[in-house]
């Protein structure tokens, strides 16, 4: 019979017991990698897939526990794509790049996932317009932009200054180009914080499954909105949660409603 003395000390010692068991963060970034090499060293095995599983989820773990770098997310990636992952794969790619805009093998990485996600044949329903952007072209950051502005404002001013000693024309224009092109500037700043505060508001997801149909509504007995369903690698932005479902916007602007489980976002 258990007493409320010992119902306490159980109560008292359960945690401390589970904390003890649960392995420190050097343990589980060394057991991730020699998981990971156990898993090279099978490859062509049966039971492959399992190894860089437990090793996405080991990483995956650490990120959880408030590790975030670019080179972590990459790991996670590259063993979520060897345990045939391809949704986490593109979005553990995806966090990365949110660290390290430019990291070239973090966006060829992403290019390659996005390459794995199967279509239904002549549909673009739900597919990502082709990257212009190249990928050994660095992409400008907030800290560029923020950098450029005060370089551009400076070397207004100093222009300014110099027009209204001289009266020439030349540094008036250079002062006015300056200040056009800081307001530009400017205004791409207001823009990607705008961009930002959405995507936190409305992240993006992946669709986790195969053959999923976008819902005219919340439900199941809601009309599909489109005949073609969707596959796994799928990506998504979210807009609204409700009882389970979540309203969704495709990459071409399209919205309807899939089911929260059939999507994975990295954030509630």
């Amino acid at each position: 019979m258990i007493t409320w003395r010992s119902f306490l000390l159980l109560m008292l010692l359960w945690p401390a017991a589970a904390w003890a068991q649960a392995p420190s963060d050097d343990e589980l970034l060394h057991k991730a990698v020699a998981t990971f090499q156990e898993g090279v060293a099978h490859r062509g095995q049966r039971g492959e897939v399992e190894w860089f599983r437990q090793v996405a989820a080991d990483f995956a773990e650490l990120r959880h526990r408030g590790f975030h770098s670019a080179a972590l997310a990459s790991n996670e990636g590259n063993a979520c794509l060897l345990a045939n992952d391809v949704p986490g794969a593109i979005l553990a790619y995806r966090q990365g790049l949110n660290l390290s805009p430019n990291d070239i093998r973090l966006r060829s990485a992403l290019a390659y996932a996005r390459t794995q996600v199967l279509y239904q044949p002549h549909s673009n329903l739900g597919k990502l317009s082709a990257e212009r952007w190249p990928v050994w072209l660095p992409r400008p950051t907030p800290m560029m932009a923020w950098v450029s502005l005060g370089c551009l404002y400076a070397l207004a001013c100093v222009t300014g200054t110099l027009w209204w000693m001289t009266r020439q024309r030349g540094p008036l224009l250079a002062s006015g180009v300056c200040l056009l092109l800081s307001t530009a500037l400017g205004a791409w700043l207001a823009w990607q914080r705008s961009a930002q505060a959405d995507d936190l508001a409305h992240p993006v997801g992946v669709v986790a499954d195969d053959h999923v149909y976008v819902l005219k509504g919340n439900g199941p007995l809601y009309e599909k909105r489109y005949d073609t369903p969707l596959n796994q690698g799928v990506e998504v932005r979210r807009r609204f949660l409700r009882h389970g479902w979540v309203q969704v916007e495709l990459a071409g602007g399209q919205v309807g409603w899939l089911p929260e489980k059939a999507v994975k976002f990295d954030q509630p």
